[in-house]
């Protein structure tokens, strides 16, 4: 019933590029055993199915220009890779301290003074303030400005180490915008060289510097020598992109790489049955099944949607694709997010979802479609099929619709298809809500094809505040309002899931693509 074979797992994996490799020899380079110890145990390299084509911080985009600017660059403050340590969610960076106005509408940032730049100039508050102020101006073109930095007014300097952060509302976000979106430059070698030549040669505070690159191929990183934290474990990375997924498995059982991101679940047990090291990280992307309510029909009755939210056995679901448990999402917010973890999961129930039909006045089913876009999100062509399966015992028939991305996209902006949309979400290091229900749950929302305007009402009351308890009170709420209206099918946090060589560790509950970077690699003892 559930449509998942090994081999159609492989083969996902084989039809990522030409240079894939067959499963014999994917199989054989695994058969080879562990490989031999570097030569230069300080060294790794490390193979992700892409690297960023952009050099400045400001400029780049997705998954790689986010490693990339966790290695090379920091901000006023930084995401916490191991929050469960007590430590708090936010550590400090560039700033050794900070202070938030009552209103929310400032905080006051006080300089590590003990930060460098990887030209060995020290950090200012001059070079904050131009920094941040470069990140939001339109010149810049940041793909990230007005989503995450939207609400930053300016910068003033109040103390050769100390600035104010004006901002233009309060967020309970900002300190997680800036943590992956406000990265600090030297404002003169920038302005010195200017924009190109910075591209060409960046120079940030973080633990690597760039020493080498080669558009789409590599870049070589290099400790930082003068960075103002922890010394990274890894004296160099060779950071290489290689797209197709069996490639990356083989270059790591051959010794040609030490650690690989973006492992295929089906690829999991073969790898460790090879001796490899594989981790589960919390990764950025949240997986649900949009409706399309507004068009009317069935979906538009709550009971329907309910019917084939506890159709679904999720648990065996869920494993059958990973080979494992992963964090269930219950509503629109994860468990990290605030009031994320008020829902409960929705029991396994066919016996009750076709009773919920029948009250619907669909006892004898009724034909939908799924629009979706192949090869977007990790599982879909295990996933997919497996729900549509769920769906058809309880009398409901869903057609899958294959569409290409671009046209896909536009369908689902214009809310123009007519049952439901294979989705995800990627608030990333915004542990803040706001955004699962302004971009996918608000009435008229870009990604909202739903309408609840008690829900969207409860939210605006929080709108603004920076009140830790009136937060959670309210969002907890609209979590439960959202479940219970059965808003989406609601699936799961979808992993990062890297493997690596047993003398490797991965030291972060996050993936790389959290803004977490190669720092978190270390050497097992």
């Amino acid at each position: 019933m559930l449509h998942i074979t090994w081999q159609r797992l492989l083969a996902r994996g084989r039809a990522a590029s030409p240079a894939a490799l067959g499963v014999a020899a994917l199989t054989a380079a695994l058969g080879a055993g562990a490989a031999p110890a570097l030569a230069a145990p300080r060294q790794i390299v490390v193979a992700t199915a892409a690297i960023t084509d952009v050099l400045d911080p400001h400029k780049t985009v997705g998954e790689p220009g986010t490693i990339y600017v966790a290695n090379v660059f920091d901000s006023l403050v930084r995401l916490n890779p191991n929050p469960k340590d007590g430590r708090g969610r936010h550590l400090p960076a560039l700033a050794k301290s900070w202070t938030t106005a009552p209103d929310g509408r400032s905080i006051d940032f006080v300089l590590n003074t003990a930060a460098k730049f990887q030209d060995m100039t020290p950090v200012t508050a001059e070079d904050v303030k131009f920094s941040i102020e470069r990140a939001i101006a339109p010149a810049t073109k940041n793909p990230y400005a007005s989503s995450w930095l939207g609400n930053i007014a300016g910068v003033d300097i109040l103390a050769p180490d100390k600035v104010r952060l004006r901002l233009k509302f309060a967020w309970s976000g900002t300190l997680d915008a800036l943590a992956a979106r406000a990265e600090i430059l030297p404002k003169a070698y920038l302005t010195r060289v200017g924009d190109a030549e910075f591209a060409r040669h960046p120079i940030g505070t973080g633990p690597y510097k760039v020493t080498g690159y080669k558009r789409s191929d590599r870049i070589e990183l290099t400790a930082f020598e003068g960075y103002w934290g922890t010394p990274p474990a890894a004296s160099k990375v060779i950071w290489r992109a290689v797209p197709d997924i069996n490639t990356r498995v083989a270059l790591l059982t051959s010794g040609g790489a030490d650690l690989i991101t973006n492992l295929l679940p089906g690829l999991v047990k073969l790898a460790q049955s090879n001796g490899l090291t594989v981790d589960f990280r919390r990764g950025a992307f949240q997986r649900f099944i949009e409706f399309n309510t507004i068009k009317g029909g069935p979906l538009a009755d709550r009971r329907v949607r309910l019917a084939m939210n506890i159709a679904i056995d999720r648990k065996t679901l869920f494993n059958a694709v990973f080979g494992r448990d992963v964090e269930w999402v219950n509503g629109p917010s994860s468990s990290f997010q605030v009031g994320g973890d008020a829902a409960p999961p929705y029991p396994y129930d066919p016996a009750k979802a076709r009773e919920l039909l029948k009250e619907a006045g669909f006892a004898n089913g009724f034909k939908t479609e799924l629009i979706y876009a192949p090869g977007r999100y990790i599982g879909d062509e295990e996933l997919l099929p497996s729900l549509v399966s769920y769906w058809k015992k309880i009398g409901v028939d869903v057609r899958l619709v294959s569409m290409e991305y671009s046209s896909w996209l536009q369908a689902v902006q214009d809310k123009a298809f007519t049952g439901m949309a294979a989705f995800a979400k990627a608030p990333g290091q915004v542990a803040d809500p706001f955004s699962s229900f302004d971009r996918h749950i608000r009435c008229g929302a870009v990604y909202s094809a739903y309408c609840n305007k008690d829900i969207d009402a409860l939210v605006e009351t929080a709108r603004g505040s920076i009140d830790a308890a009136k937060l959670k009170a309210v969002f907890a709420k609209a979590q439960l309002m959202a479940h219970d209206d059965a808003a989406a099918i609601f699936l799961f946090d979808e992993p990062a899931i890297l493997a690596h060589k047993p003398s490797v560790t991965w030291n972060s509950e996050f993936g790389p693509d959290l803004g977490i970077g190669w720092n978190a690699i270390g050497f097992a003892k």
